[in-house]
């Protein structure tokens, strides 16, 4: 009671005209359980014994909050929570205006923040990485008076990304430098057996798969020489859906890693004493790599894939047993590391002479010998050209002449 405020006795605070509130000598009193429509009287005893009243009638501003939807949700790490709609709008008082405000809160409302105004749905602009909850502040304003009450709140659950380590050959590096013919061998570390996955070679989708490692070249793919690639992979948190990743699972991207394939040179062999890889019985072939002759640590020629004949600094070697259908292939080692090599198949011009009759003769000195006959032709190679040429010694062959060419035959022309 603010008036009077001198010559009072007694206060005496009646709710409903029933219920003493309070009756004494305070001028104030309190009441937290109200209802609309109440009334409370206060009634004065003054110091002359007269009684004064005044009677408040009370009008509640209820406000009974709404209703959101969804109930709850579940995103993935970084997206966007779908928009929260109000289903049901606020219960108030007719004669009431009615407002909104959202709050999120990280710790069930034990702290939260006013984000929005003025709104009945929510949209989140962009995306969380923790869980958060949300609900609206619905508000009710009556003859100057503002009351709240909340909604239920709506749990935004955030999945944590899958993760994982993307290694080369079993390490964890940012590039490597392969030499033609390399296989490097892809895998992902720490995830767990219900993940999937997608390798890339350069951006593009090179396969899924359930299992964290990554063969290509065994896929078929190759690797040009002379060129850089980038390899990385995405990781989901759920199996593949008939070969494809699963468009409700959560992903996380690694983190690439360079790969650098060699231009490598081509070796070339010269074979001095064969001509087109061709030799005779017996001849000492000289094998000399020409090409690369520069940046090379070490040669291997072997013979038949088998036997090595020389390893070492030196691009030349040499044999003379050898035979048809041999090969030759020089290995070399390259300053980067990486070992290229060339293949020389030999061909044996093999040449077994034919006969040729009378065995011998007599004659007397000044006569003309008899002709001599080729018996049987010249066993050769069955690719080679045959051709013949003849020849004379009078000291057992220690010295002779070539006397005719290109027949199978011989008839000496003078005695």
């Amino acid at each position: 009671v603010t008036n009077p405020n001198v010559g009072v006795t007694n206060y005496h605070f009646i709710l409903n005209g029933i219920t003493t509130i309070q009756n004494g000598a305070s001028a104030t009193t309190s009441r937290s359980t109200l209802n609309d429509g109440d009334t409370i009287t206060a009634e004065l005893t003054l110091v002359s014994g007269c009684v004064v009243s005044k009677t408040v009638i009370l009008t509640e501003n209820i406000v009974t909050a709404g209703t959101i939807s969804p109930v709850n949700q579940t995103i993935c790490s970084g997206a966007t929570p779908t928009i929260i709609t109000g289903v049901t709008t606020p219960t108030v008082n007719p004669a009431a205006n009615v407002s909104y405000y959202w709050q999120a809160s990280t710790d069930g409302f034990a702290t939260f923040n006013n984000i929005l105004s003025n709104t009945e749905n929510y949209q989140h602009p962009t995306g969380i990485t923790t869980t958060t909850q949300f609900r609206r502040v619905d508000v009710s304003e009556l003859n100057g008076k503002t009351c709240t009450d909340t909604t239920v709140h709506v749990t935004v659950s955030v999945n944590a990304p899958p993760v994982g380590n993307l290694l080369v050959n079993g390490a964890a590096q940012a590039s490597l430098t392969i030499c033609t013919g390399d296989s490097p061998v892809f895998t992902i570390t720490g995830g767990v057996a219900s993940n999937s996955y997608t390798f890339r070679i350069n951006t593009g989708v090179v396969t899924h798969t359930n299992t964290p490692s990554f063969d290509p070249v065994a896929l078929g793919y190759v690797f040009a020489p002379g060129v850089t690639y980038s390899v990385d992979a995405t990781i989901y948190d759920k199996p593949l859906v008939a070969g494809n990743p699963d468009p409700t699972a959560c992903t996380n991207n690694t983190s690439s890693i360079t790969l650098i394939s060699l231009a490598t040179p081509a070796v070339v062999i010269d074979a001095t004493g064969a001509v087109s890889g061709t030799f005779c019985t017996g001849d000492n072939v000289v094998f000399t790599v020409t090409n690369p002759n520069v940046g090379v640590t070490n040669y291997h020629f072997i013979l038949n894939g088998i036997t090595t004949i020389q390893n070492g600094a030196s691009a030349t070697t040499s044999r003379s047993t050898l035979n048809d259908g041999d090969t030759i292939t020089a290995e070399l080692t390259l300053v980067s590391g990486c070992v290229v090599s060339a293949t020389v198949t030999l061909i044996e011009n093999s040449v077994t002479p034919g006969t040729i009759s009378p065995a011998n003769q007599s004659i007397c000195s000044g006569a003309t010998p008899t002709i001599i006959t080729g018996v049987t032709t010249p066993t050769v190679n069955p690719a080679a050209n045959v051709s013949y040429y003849w020849q004379a010694s009078t000291d057992g062959f220690t010295t002779f002449n070539n006397i005719l060419s290109n027949t199978e035959n011989y008839q000496h022309p003078t005695g």
